[in-house]
């Protein structure tokens, strides 16, 4: 086991990116080597230089002195300076074996990624039309433009990834039937099923998941809204939903997350920026009854208010 202390900035990132090591190359000048350690361990590092939660920044030992640097911020500018650069190349050494994906989105290409550059020969299965999942279909333009997207698949593809679209698992294809032609079929078709509140009202028309309502809006539809919108959720949807309404016409957007700010699961820019634009959250509250008329229509959502408390493992559960 190595004894090599890792920095607290690259313990707390998921794919551990040596954060230390492009911050130090980007002060010194030398922005290519910035952006070839990120890639070695991150295949869209100008999504995440948009969109990232940071867990970087909230353990810079810079903030011990005055503000942590703007680690995610460092990410983007050394993705879109190199952006045209050829940075990636296929291996000289590679495998026979090859690789069916099943999915285009983030984890997809991700799998891709690794497996490419180790040398094996990849093929993408995606049901839709283009690749991309989520980064597509799930992020406003305003917070990740399609372009961006779009360059960081081209480079990933230009390491010889193979792509199939619009064939549907289980429908044009079978697991079965790649395994006479692919060493190994890779699962990566996401998690994409939304969560409706369980309560009285829910199933009127005119509740939507976040999910649904900001697939329609990516994809240049106009989803149905009222002059005003409640949002149940505190997380990073929720926030790029409301945004999104306000962007939309609504006059009047509420979050309703049933825990305080501090357990909010987002960066909190994120949510600055959002009541900067007008958006409201009440907190501590949870819906308990959606009031509709007769058409269906949500005029009122009742709510029960919550306190935090401190758990008390020694006080006896009730039955």
């Amino acid at each position: 086991m190595s004894n090599k202390i890792v920095p607290p900035c690259q313990a707390a990132c998921p794919i551990h990116t040596d954060v230390r090591g492009y911050v130090s190359a980007i002060e010194k000048g030398d922005v290519e080597t910035a952006i070839r350690i990120n890639r070695q361990v991150n295949p869209f590092p100008s999504v995440c230089g948009r969109i990232c939660t940071r867990p970087c920044e909230d353990v810079c030992r810079r903030a011990q002195v005055d503000e942590p640097i703007a680690i995610a911020g460092l990410k983007r500018f050394a993705a879109d300076y190199t952006k045209g650069l050829k940075i990636l190349q296929r291996p000289e050494n590679t495998y026979d074996e090859n690789v069916a994906v099943i999915g285009g989105g983030p984890a997809g290409l991700s799998a891709a990624y690794e497996l490419a550059l180790f040398g094996y020969k990849v093929t993408i299965y995606e049901a839709m039309d283009k690749l991309g999942g989520m980064l597509v279909e799930g992020i406003p333009e305003f917070r990740l433009p399609k372009d961006v997207v779009e360059e960081e698949i081209n480079l990933i593809l230009s390491l010889g990834i193979g792509v199939k679209t619009g064939l549907y698992l289980g429908r044009d294809f079978t697991i079965e039937g790649l395994l006479k032609d692919f060493k190994t079929v890779l699962l990566a078709i996401g998690s994409q099923k939304s969560l409706l509140p369980k309560c009285k009202g829910a199933e009127s028309s005119r509740l939507i998941s976040a999910v649904e309502f900001l697939k329609q809006f990516c994809r240049g539809e106009q989803p149905r809204l009222g002059e005003r919108v409640v949002i149940i959720g505190g997380g990073h949807t929720a926030i790029d939903t409301s945004r999104t309404c306000l962007r939309l016409g609504a006059n009047d957007v509420t979050i309703i997350y049933r825990r305080t700010i501090n357990e909010m699961p987002l960066c909190q820019a994120e949510l600055e920026e959002a009541e900067q634009e007008g958006v409201k959250v009440r907190y501590l509250a949870a819906p308990l009854e959606f009031l509709c008329d007769v058409k269906g229509n949500i005029k009122r959502v009742c709510c029960i208010d919550f306190k935090l408390r401190i758990l008390d493992w020694n006080r006896p559960s009730s039955t």
